[in-house]
């Protein structure tokens, strides 16, 4: 395998410490920048890991410009949340790298951890050709079983889960009668399923995302307002429903009848935070994935119809029959959902959609973005980053997988 003609020393602060403690925004370009960049984060935060990681960037730098190569430096940041946003900014600020510095091969320097999880990102724009991991030495007491948890702590979710709600149930058993203990347990048992089943990072990316349309001024908020009240009054139904009934029905039956009772609102704030996810795909330019939220929206109807048979099954108020027939009834619902999402799946089609989405060749590299499109002519058109040349391919010289061209020859 030939050497690389172009090396780009790439470091990565995926949780976005640079710019949330000194206000630079990545990416940072340049030997002068990334050191001016590290040192404010020193001074910023000593302790802090990605700082390091800088210097040992710029110092790969300084090394590989000894051996005569032609060599840049940049650092990559995402946002505050280690997620799927984190990973796209990372992407969006590696392609402004590439648009001034072409590169063959990637020198990663990394501080591990989290970090690391960006090797798949960048293997899609280019070979790594070098992973250096920094790892920082620390004093003897910085080792300590104390400092370890001291720091974790300092996490606001940790701290919530292992000092604030224990303080607080403590203070209810303090001041509250004996009785309701059941009452603190249930509310545990609850908070336990709630966070172990992952429901509680899913209604903090629903929150995150209410935010984000509330900031961006998007059409999708008042659906995700709808949502999330239509939600809260179906907790408030289940709540008075099953108290009321709580001395005359059975535990088991009561909660189930609590339970259909709110069906409705709880199924029409899936749908109304579906259609919310809909129009954001639309407003980032990704109706791609519309087909998918199509059949996520009658699957959502269909779960509905399902369970509310099963329960009036239960409850004894139908025979089984009716609830085989729903099944039936739904099986076809969905066989024809999926044959109509496949007529709406503009992944078939060229349309201004993709105006603007990567472009990659067989080898998986990455070589452009697609600045034109021709729909009555079934062609796209994109300025080749390696050949430095424009370029015009039909339908049958690509495919669409997941937001990027892939060219097929």
């Amino acid at each position: 395998m030939a050497s690389p003609k172009n090396i780009l020393v790439v470091c990565v602060d995926r949780d976005d410490d640079l710019g949330r403690k000194t206000g630079i925004q990545g990416p940072v370009i340049g030997r002068k920048n990334v050191l001016n960049a590290a040192a404010k984060l020193a001074v910023a935060d000593p302790f802090e890991a990605d700082a390091n990681t800088m210097f040992a960037a710029v110092h790969q730098f300084d090394e590989i410009t000894k051996s005569g190569e032609t060599v840049e430096v940049a650092c990559l940041t995402g946002v505050d949340k280690t997620d799927y946003s984190s990973d796209k900014r990372i992407m969006q600020q590696l392609d402004q790298v590439l648009e001034k510095f072409q590169t063959d091969g990637f020198v990663l320097v990394t501080d591990g951890a989290e970090d690391d999880q960006v090797i798949p990102l960048l293997q899609n724009r280019a070979r790594i050709v070098s992973k250096q991991t920094v790892i920082v030495r620390q004093a003897k007491e910085v080792e300590s079983t104390f400092y370890t948890i001291k720091e974790a702590l300092k996490d606001n979710t940790l701290k919530t889960m292992f000092i604030i709600l224990p303080g607080l149930i403590l203070l209810a058993l303090a001041f509250l009668p004996a009785f309701s203990f059941s009452i603190i347990s249930g509310g545990i048992g609850f908070f336990l399923l709630f966070y172990g089943t992952g429901l509680y990072e899913r209604l903090q990316d629903a929150t995150s995302d209410l935010q984000k349309s509330i900031a961006n001024q998007r059409t999708s908020f008042p659906f995700y307002l709808a949502s999330f009240f239509v939600l809260a009054f179906a907790l408030i139904t289940i709540i008075t429903q099953f108290t009321s009934n709580a001395t005359t029905t059975d535990i088991i039956t009561n909660a189930v009848q609590s339970l259909q009772n709110a069906f409705f609102l709880i199924f029409l704030a899936a749908e109304s935070f579906v259609l919310a996810k809909s129009l954001d795909t639309v407003h980032a330019r990704k109706a791609y994935r519309l087909h998918s939220y199509f059949v996520t929206g009658v699957l959502v109807i269909l779960f509905w119809l399902i369970l509310d048979a099963g329960t009036d099954v239960f409850l004894k108020r139908t025979d089984i029959d009716w609830f085989l027939r729903i099944i039936l009834f739904s099986a076809v619902v969905l066989w024809l959902t999926l044959r109509s999402a496949r007529m709406i799946d503009i992944r078939n089609k060229v349309t201004d959609f993709l105006i603007g989405a990567s472009v990659y060749n067989p080898k998986g590299e990455w070589v452009g973005k697609v600045a034109k499109t021709y729909p009555a002519k079934q062609m796209i058109e994109f300025n080749n980053q390696k050949t430095k040349q424009i370029q015009q391919i039909d339908k049958t010289s690509f495919r669409f997988r997941e937001g990027r061209v892939v060219l097929v020859k």
